[in-house]
């Protein structure tokens, strides 16, 4: 199956209306071949046209060449395009902004189709900057916004191709109407947007396209065979290889009838129905098909273009399911030359640079696929240690490109989801660097790499994150800017949470709008920042020089750090077992129900099922511990998907039986979390070395006028605290009932913090995780909903923030990220290290495990390990009759050091 789709198609997707109509009875037959399909003879019109009109006439002469120039694009003649586009742009008065606009649209759709993304893209914001939101040229603006949302597709920022497309898709339906080409354009890029996670969704918007075109236009025309042609993918990524086949026939017949079969579409429509036999185990039809496709493509666009590789990919992908190894991997060679800028090499060691990329997405994949190939022929018939060692090389290659498309992109949700594509990126790259340390002399260095894989897939998107906030603290950015970019991100979190809440469409567009300008300042502030500031771009965007070295350097005496990687498609669990002299790699088969024993087991604790608890939790204990357990002083775990959303301290060291105090691993090590190594390091260099006095904040809503149980212990819990900690020569400032409100943690960015406690409700939700929210008091200012999208607006100077709350340490589990939710956006927001809870506690036994926290805490001048001063407080709770049982004491995790 394609992984990736490309829009050599869309060139029929997106549309423009036809300005100045009424200039005589031959505009309007250009137009009409235009909009059937026969690009040839409307450019020959056209061409005649500007030819009888004086350019002192501007709008029409300027016109009249956009769309001749729109024609040359859409039949793939880019480099005639372009030249005509160049000098029209050139030439065309400053104040025909509209003419300008549309010129520059145009050459951006020419870009797009050769792949030069960040050409287009600054053509568009061109375009965008001279018609700005005048209304007379809302037309312009709507095709900038499509384009944009293409473009954006193309590259795989689907949350901002979605968000142009939506923007677009509202400006045509003002000016044009829905019965109307443009505004099923956008239907069909809304469609293309969402086909892989909401199919359903996305077949509605191809059907509304389809039935707009159905109205406009004759049966066989070619934008009904493209709205066929993309419910045909829809069909195929489902497994649903009849209908795709069915959708993908109609369309062939419709093209075939229209502009012939030499078209791109024909080829790209042959493609994927020879990936359907593909797929159902048809070589010799797929690899027909593909051939076909491949000759037209050639022949239309050129030897270099993103669908000549696909197409040698979908042929290498037949050449394995022969087990014709060698000529899968040459395919997938050329599948790089053919996605190269300059790139040549027929030998299989060299990959092409990153920066030489047509479409990096697409480079991307074809490494990952080149070294499973290579992986393949190493096992299944040669035994070839340079197979391995090329595999290798290929996902080096892969890695590098995949921090340059990380930095292209700007939205953090389209960021996550690369996050789960570089997942199967760093499995590969473990699993032969596993194999190599089998078969070569080289162990350790092969252990050592494979440990970098597993930490470059850990909170990517948050290291960048954190990396951003140094650079602009550090690179003496001015205060006025500082304060800019709060106002514009506190403008975003808000818009945000009224587009999630909006009901009426009336509202959802007010604040798509709202939003889409927010967004292009932040980027626009973004862009001045790393031109202005050289120290800022540096310090953004320099090299995470982790290594095994470094870390041990770092790593106190008697601390062991665990670092998981878990495998789908090896089915296995690497464990790294960093400590300042020694590197260990434990493998062990990966349980069959895996995460449903993770999920059996917590629920256990939760719900205090004891046999349950025994049976998994020696499972699991088994599955994750090393079979040798050596006591540590500190041991620091960096979990991998569901492996975040469970308590280590609660598994056991050897086998458990009910006959028998229970082993638990609490008892052998103080145990802290933290989302990858790097951030780990971070924890421990900004730590303070002392905490003798400082700053607290203690908040305690106590009442939720029925929103939520009340938590009248919290009160006794804060009044405690205050007492604690003012004894000890801490300034303190207490929040209780209606004082301990938003602004108080708002408020709080202003100053230093030694210590913030907040003893209320927290809610996750693992769907969307920036409606993950912390519940304070409400005041006619603030809801009272502090959401986790707010939170990343904060600047918290703190050294430990702890949430006394309900399940704050949970969140959803993102393939490459782990676990995104409260935690992590208060470790943006500034937070050393953090107290979370992976269910809820009565709020009784929390107060006593706090008092004793905080405890253990204030016996000691040195601040570093609240991993000891928790585990010393669980142990004690431990010993008491009322709340020994885990699920009063296992809960309570700290992420930091």
């Amino acid at each position: 199956m394609k992984n990736i789709l490309y829009l050599t198609f869309f060139f029929f997707l997106l549309t423009t209306l036809s300005q100045a109509q009424s200039i005589d009875a031959d505009t309007r037959k250009a137009d009409s071949l235009f909009w059937t399909g026969d690009y040839q003879h409307s450019a020959t019109l056209y061409q005649q046209l500007t030819q009888r009109v004086s350019k002192t006439n501007g709008v029409t002469y300027y016109t009249l060449l956009q769309k001749h120039a729109e024609c040359l694009v859409r039949e793939g003649l880019f480099e005639e395009a372009e030249l005509e586009l160049t000098t029209a742009i050139r030439e065309c008065p400053t104040d025909l902004k509209g003419q300008r606009a549309g010129l520059l649209n145009t050459m951006a759709l020419s870009q797009i189709g050769q792949g030069s993304y960040n050409d287009a893209e600054d053509n568009l914001n061109q375009s965008i900057l001279l018609t700005g939101t005048d209304k007379a040229f809302k037309s312009q603006l709507s095709d900038s916004y499509n384009h944009l949302s293409i473009l954006y597709w193309t590259t795989g920022n689907n949350e901002k191709a979605m968000e142009y497309a939506m923007n677009a898709l509202q400006l045509r339906q003002s000016i044009y109407g829905e019965q109307s080409a443009v505004t099923a354009g956008s239907y069909m890029n809304l469609g293309l947007i969402v086909q892989h996670e909401q199919p359903e969704e996305a077949i509605a918007d191809y059907d509304k396209a389809i039935a707009i075109y159905s109205f406009l236009f004759p049966s066989n025309h070619p934008l009904i065979a493209s709205a066929l042609i993309n419910k045909g993918i829809v069909y195929q990524n489902e497994a649903t290889y009849n209908s795709a086949l069915s959708q993908f026939e109609k369309a062939l017949t419709i093209i075939e009838s229209s502009v012939g079969k030499q078209h791109i579409n024909y080829a790209f429509t042959l493609s994927h129905i020879g990936n359907v036999y593909l797929q159902t185990g048809k070589t010799e039809e797929a690899r027909k098909y593909q051939l076909q496709a491949l000759s037209i493509f050639r022949a239309s666009v050129g030897e270099r273009h993103p669908e000549v590789a696909e197409c040698y990919n979908e042929l290498a992908a037949v050449e394995l399911q022969n087990k014709k190894y060698k000529k899968a991997v040459a395919y997938y060679q050329q599948s790089l030359i053919a996605n190269s800028f300059k790139f040549n090499s027929q030998k299989i060691k060299d990959n092409p640079a990153t920066e030489d990329a047509i479409h990096s997405d697409l480079m991307l994949n074809t490494f990952l696929l080149k070294a499973q190939a290579l992986e393949e022929e190493h096992i299944k018939k040669d035994l070839k240690v340079k197979d391995l060692t090329y595999a290798l090389s290929a996902i080096y290659s892969a890695d590098t490109l995949s921090e340059n498309i990380r930095h292209r992109r700007t939205n953090k949700k389209d960021k996550v989801e690369l996050g789960k594509l570089t997942n199967d990126l760093y499995e590969h790259g473990i699993h032969l660097c596993v194999m190599l340390s089998e078969i070569t002399i080289h162990k350790k260095r092969y252990y050592a790499q494979a440990f970098l894989f597993s930490e470059k897939n850990k909170a990517a998107v948050l290291l960048e994150a954190i990396s951003d906030a140094k650079a602009k603290s550090f690179s003496g950015l001015p205060d006025s800017l500082l304060k800019k970019e709060s106002d514009i991100k506190k403008h975003i979190a808000y818009g945000e949470q009224l587009l999630k809440k909006a009901e009426s469409d009336a509202d959802k567009t007010q604040w798509r709008t709202f939003l889409l300008k927010e967004n292009r300042l932040y980027e626009d502030y973004i862009a001045q920042l790393e031109k202005d500031f050289p120290a800022y771009y540096n310090l953004k965007y320099q090299k995470n020089t982790l290594t095994v070295k470094s870390l041990q350097s770092q790593l106190p005496d008697s601390t062991a750090l665990f670092h998981y990687f878990i495998s789908d498609t090896y089915n296995e669990v690497y464990l790294f077992i960093i400590h300042a002299n020694k590197l260990q790699l434990v493998r062990k088969e990966k349980a069959e129900n895996l995460d449903k024993e993770l999920t059996a087991w917590r629920n256990s604790i939760r719900y205090r099922i004891s046999d349950q608890y025994i049976e998994f939790g020696n499972k699991l204990s088994t599955q994750l511990l090393p079979n040798r357990f050596n006591k540590q002083a500190n041991l620091i775990v960096i979990p991998d998907g569901r492996l975040s959303a469970i308590p280590f301290e609660a598994l056991f060291t050897n086998k458990a039986s009910a006959s028998q105090p229970f082993p638990f691993l609490l008892r052998h090590a103080a145990i802290s979390y933290d989302y990858s190594a790097s951030l780990y390091l971070e924890s421990l260099q900004k730590s303070k070395t002392s905490c003798a006095n400082g700053n607290v904040l203690l908040c305690a809503p106590i009442s939720f006028q029925g929103t939520m149980p009340d938590l009248p212990g919290t009160r006794q819990e804060v009044l405690g605290l205050t007492d604690a900690f003012q004894h000890q020569g801490f300034t303190v400032q207490s929040f209780l009932n209606e004082q301990a409100n938003e602004g108080a943690l708002k408020n709080a960015s202003r100053n230093d913090w030694s210590f913030i406690h907040l003893a209320t409700h927290g809610l996750v939700n693992e769907t969307d995780p920036d409606l993950s929210k912390i519940i304070f008091h409400p005041t006619k200012d603030d809801d009272g909903d502090l959401h986790s999208g707010e939170i990343y607006t904060l600047h918290l100077k703190t050294e430990l923030i702890t949430l006394s709350a309900c399940q704050t340490g949970l969140g959803k589990v993102t393939k490459g990220e782990g676990l995104i939710g409260l935690s992590r956006a208060l470790l943006y927001a500034g937070a050393n290290n953090i107290i979370v809870s992976l269910w809820n506690v009565s709020d009784q036994a929390t107060g006593q495990l706090m008092d004793k926290l905080y405890n253990n805490i204030l016996q000691n001048t040195s601040c570093i390990s609240y991993a000891k001063a928790l585990q010393k407080a669980k142990l004690d709770l431990m010993q008491t009759k009322e709340f020994s049982d885990p699920y009063f004491w296992a809960p309570f995790i700290l992420v930091g050091k």
